[in-house]
């Protein structure tokens, strides 16, 4: 089964070394866009939000436990979809990556860049709250 990319980030606009890696271990990616989250919201709106996204995500990927899913994007719908992704059966990833900064001078203005390279596909996962050691 293919990847399935929640992101903002399109597969075509991947790294050469990340889509070989896609293709590897999932035989290929779909690009599935990531929703637009509202700043403002609510936990309870972005739970509406993540309601209404899951159903399309269930219309074309039935079951979700027989996909896997690559979700970056706003941190709190990202934490609430791959929450409900996992409960779900369904594997997850990340893609990690090495941060490369440079900055450099132009004149009397700093400027910084920053470049991501691609080092893998990471699964989220969680851990039973019963197999941590106990810290009272």
């Amino acid at each position: 089964m293919a990847l399935i990319n929640i992101s903002n980030h399109p597969s075509s606009l991947w790294s050469t070394q990340q889509m070989k890696a896609a293709e590897k271990m999932f035989g290929g990616v779909i690009d599935v866009a990531f929703p637009s989250i509202d700043p403002s919201w609510t936990p309870s709106e972005l739970l509406e939000k993540l309601d209404s996204f899951l159903a399309e995500l269930s219309e074309k990927y039935t079951p979700l436990q027989h996909y896997s899913f690559h979700v970056m994007g706003e941190f709190n719908f990202c934490f609430a979809l791959v929450s409900y992704l996992i409960q779900a059966g369904a594997d997850v990833y990340a893609s990690t990556t090495e941060r490369h900064v440079s900055e450099e001078m132009q004149g009397d203005i700093k400027r910084k860049v920053t470049i991501f390279e691609f080092v893998q596909f990471r699964k989220y996962v969680l851990k039973p709250i019963s197999q941590y050691h106990n810290h009272e």
